[in-house]
């Protein structure tokens, strides 16, 4: 500050500074300035623990309410989280009974669908999948079912024309047996008539001695 009155006193213009020093044992800083009217050396000082304190309490302050903040942003966080990976949680085990074939309708997963975000999309598009699987395997069921049917038909005239083809077997048979037994009669007839036709020219032959 000497140094600063004796400038001022050579006439220098001397801007206005702040400097810190020790004093007994304690951090001080000082500010001064020159008033240009009087040339008066106007100094203010203070102990650095006073000057701070203000600083420091606003800062342990501001500490707390960014502690606060970040735990109030914490928690909201997580409660959004819960409520984002709820709903996500339930359409992935939707979505499993789907890959699974599970297409019984369940009531437990209809509130996703009343969801206005990316999610209630997704719970649409899943319900149209399983109502549309629900519907196929109903059909495939229903041509299962009529192709049984037509199986065992099938199934039954098979055996059907098993024993026709049985029968007309044995009737084919029979028809053999009875040509074989014709044959032997017409051979037995040729026999016959051929005897009949010798014993006439034999007949024919004593006429004429006779005669």
């Amino acid at each position: 500050i000497n140094q600063v009155v004796a400038r001022v006193q050579n006439g220098e213009k001397v801007e206005a500074a702040s400097v810190e020093y020790k004093y007994e044992e304690t951090f001080k800083k000082a500010t001064y300035s020159v008033i240009p009217e009087t040339k008066w050396t106007l100094v203010l000082t203070g102990d650095m623990n006073e000057i701070m304190a203000p600083v420091k309490d606003m800062t342990n302050y501001i500490l707390i309410i960014g502690a606060v903040c970040l735990l109030i942003a914490l928690a909201i966080s997580l409660v959004l989280a819960q409520r984002i990976a709820q709903p996500i949680k339930k359409l992935t085990e939707l979505m499993n009974k789907t890959a699974e074939l599970d297409l019984v309708y369940d009531e437990n997963y209809i509130h996703l669908e009343k969801n206005r975000d990316e999610t209630g999309t997704i719970a649409k598009a899943i319900f149209h999948t399983r109502k549309a699987l629900r519907e196929m395997t109903q059909k495939l069921t229903s041509v299962s079912q009529t192709m049984l049917e037509n199986a065992e038909k099938l199934e039954r005239l098979s055996i059907d024309v098993q024993e026709n083809a049985y029968n007309n077997s044995a009737t084919t048979q029979q028809l053999s047996a009875g040509m074989e037994e014709t044959a032997a009669s017409s051979e037995e007839i040729t026999a016959t008539v051929s005897e009949i036709d010798s014993n006439v020219s034999m007949i024919t032959d004593k006429v004429r001695e006779g005669a």
